[in-house]
């Protein structure tokens, strides 16, 4: 596998691991959203918003349980034995919360707690240790560079999930089936996924290693804890100063701008972990190989992030109002700079993989806490004055956290950005060119009968050919990358 990967180079690499990433994403957000949509038909706002209390509660007590076990996984540079160990800490781990999350769903009907909310309360805690195991296992797999199996693990535990969520909806189990989609969702990627890595928990983890590996994950865990926190404090605020409907539009456009974030952001984190990660062994543990990774890595990240949120700022009326109805149109400037705002955040997608791999983790929590601070300030200041001066407070922060991920990669794993620089202003023709065809297109009256949607993904379709013809006229090192890929998988199957 190594030496294939060589074969092809890290742009083939990137292409064919970033696809099979990218699309699992994309089967994720549409399996979540057909099962909202149903949910949200077929219960009350009663119970859902009992689920929604109940899942965000897990939620966090997962968060605690998975400390920072994946990305200490994902740094390791030597054989599968630690993995394996970390993975039984995992286990243990998820099994204790699991447990305290029990005992204290069961003690709920003590202080007036449905017997409903109860049994979903116990339902998700032992949700939580599988979702622990899940997480680390997929880390495993990452580490391992199975890309591919890692996100078809994830495309049958997302296909499960859903139809058991269906099925349990549509024959009267109510908020359970929520619970019981997420529950085989993990069963199935756990189950797929061993059968892949076939590595089993080890024992043996302890003393210094222990210590060590303590240490490291603490550093990713508070780093992460503050993240989330940094994410919800614009929410918090936003329903002190303005109102539950202000934070209705706000969590909207959040929600949309999200779906597309995670389709591109979740790839760039993987795929940065693994290809630094090679770069790094390549180098026998040094960063000197870490150039060559981001003259690719972020010049694809731009070539593919950039059109996607154009497509959402461009085509947000008929998004909304296809998704949502036309009384959410009020949201769309919010939507259109906040696209904006996820798009400038991609970047720093890789401080994580990027900073961790060049052994400056310690730095990561600080960072965080430091970006925390910014943000609450720029929350309070701009929240009492409206939702679209937020917005663009976010964005600011957002081009904050680019520049210091930018200036963190050229200090301390020697990336000089000068020649990324130059290749984005060479991809900023061809963005033009689609964009400017998507624009005009929007202006036509073509499509103008059929449902909002439809036309936004129809008229979408001209603008990425003519996306895709001026890559190809002005881009030839990404040509000859798809091209390589094209033909090494047509060799494959000739040879299969």
């Amino acid at each position: 596998m190594p030496d294939e990967k060589r074969r092809k180079g890290p742009a083939a690499h990137a292409i064919g691991g970033g696809l099979w990433v990218m699309v699992e994403r994309i089967v994720s957000q549409a399996c979540q959203v057909v099962v909202f949509i149903v949910a949200a038909r077929l219960l009350g706002p009663a119970e859902f918003g009992a689920f929604a209390l109940v899942a965000a509660c897990s939620i966090l007590l997962m968060r605690v349980a998975e400390g920072g076990w994946a990305p200490y996984i994902l740094a390791w540079p030597g054989d599968s034995t630690v993995p394996q160990q970390v993975l039984l800490v995992a286990i243990l781990s998820g099994v204790l919360a699991s447990v305290l999350g029990a005992v204290a769903g069961s003690g709920l009907p003590l202080f007036g707690v449905s017997t409903q909310t109860t049994i979903l309360v116990v339902l998700f805690a032992g949700w939580v240790s599988l979702a622990v195991t899940s997480s680390t296992q997929k880390a495993i797999l990452i580490w391992m560079g199975r890309l591919r199996a890692a996100s078809l693990a994830e495309i049958c535990g997302d296909l499960a999930g859903l139809v058991v969520s269906l099925v349990a909806l549509y024959s009267g189990q109510g908020v359970f089936s929520l619970v019981y989609g997420r529950l085989a969702f993990q069963v199935v990627q756990l189950l797929v996924s061993f059968s892949v890595t076939r590595l089993p928990p080890l024992p043996g983890l302890r003393g210094d290693d222990f210590r060590r590996m303590l240490h490291m994950s603490g550093q990713f865990f508070a780093a992460r804890m503050i993240f989330n926190l940094r994410i919800y404090a614009a929410t918090f605020m936003i329903g002190a100063f303005l109102g539950p409907a202000a934070v209705g539009f706000y969590r909207a456009a959040e929600r949309l701008t999200g779906a597309v974030a995670e389709v591109v952001g979740v790839p760039t984190t993987t795929l940065g972990w693994n290809l630094f990660r090679e770069a790094r062994a390549a180098d026998e543990g040094g960063t000197g190989g870490f150039q060559k990774v981001a003259n690719v890595f972020f010049p694809v990240l731009v070539a593919v992030a950039v059109p996607l949120f154009a497509w959402l700022a461009i085509m947000g009326d008929d998004i909304v109002h296809s998704l949502l109805g036309p009384e959410w149109l009020p949201m769309l400037q919010v939507l259109q700079i906040l696209a904006l705002a996820r798009l400038l955040t991609l970047v720093s997608y890789a401080s994580e993989p990027i900073m961790s791999l060049a052994g400056r983790v310690d730095l990561l929590p600080r960072i965080a806490l430091m970006f925390l601070g910014i943000t609450v300030v720029c929350v309070l200041a701009t929240a009492p004055i409206g939702l679209v001066p937020l917005a663009w407070a976010e964005v600011f922060v957002a081009f904050a956290a680019a520049i210091n991920t930018i200036y963190c990669a050229h200090r301390f794993a020697d990336i000089e950005w000068g020649g990324i620089f130059r290749h984005w202003l060479r991809l900023s023709l061809s963005i033009t060119v689609g964009v400017l065809s998507l624009y005009l297109l929007k202006q036509s009256p073509l499509l103008d009968g059929i449902n909002p949607f439809a036309r936004a993904v129809a008229l979408s379709l001209p603008a990425v050919l003519a996306y895709a013809a001026a890559l190809a006229v002005f881009e030839s090192e990404l040509r000859q990358a798809v091209s390589a890929r094209l033909a090494h998988r047509l060799h494959f199957k000739r040879e299969s």
